[in-house]
């Protein structure tokens, strides 16, 4: 157990963090998927439970997710569904440059003092930047008004939603001028 996913050319792409010594890995029906040792100890997970009927991907794109039944990525790791680029920065940039900041961790944190804000999001009730809907529907927004340089704002790496995040979004601007 470990190296779960390699390119074509053999490179990891994804491997359990911390699973040295696991013998098995195991998706549970409340969405965690873990990693256990011989003893049946588990010593790695997702912490995505509470999640009841998510479901673990492995797909030929070089990613690993769990999704959930709304069909938000609650967890990720791996490449970009496309190709991955590996080469020199971009110099095609011409300044000055527009850029926008984007907040990716909403409905999460949306509140004050443990109360909800007043502001509702015009693409429903059901919104979450989570979605992949929602997600297109922002990439096409920053394109429509000429942005050259989206700054997103994260939580870290070890946050497990931000990382899915991050993820479906770049996804998401491979092909587009952003």
């Amino acid at each position: 157990i470990g190296k779960l996913l390699k390119d074509v050319n053999g490179k990891i792409i994804w491997s359990a963090p911390e699973s040295k010594g696991a013998k098995k890995a195991h998706m549970q029906m409340d969405g965690n998927f873990l990693t256990r040792l011989g003893n049946g100890r588990s010593n790695w997970k997702t912490a995505t439970s509470k999640n009841k009927g998510a479901k673990l991907i492995l797909d030929n794109g070089g990613q690993v997710a769990i999704w959930s039944t709304q069909a938000t990525a609650l967890w990720l790791a791996g490449l970009p569904r496309s190709e991955y680029y590996d080469g020199p920065p971009n110099t095609s940039l011409q300044y000055p440059l527009r850029g926008a900041f984007y907040y990716a961790w909403y409905p999460e944190t949306w509140s004050v003092n443990g109360k909800p804000v007043s502001y509702s999001p015009t693409l429903g009730k059901k919104y979450s930047n989570g979605d992949p809907v929602v997600q297109r529907t922002h990439i096409n927004a920053l394109n429509h008004i000429h942005v050259d340089v989206a700054i997103v704002s994260w939580w870290g790496i070890d946050v497990t939603l931000e990382r899915a995040r991050l993820t479906n979004l770049l996804d998401k601007s491979i092909g587009t001028p952003l």
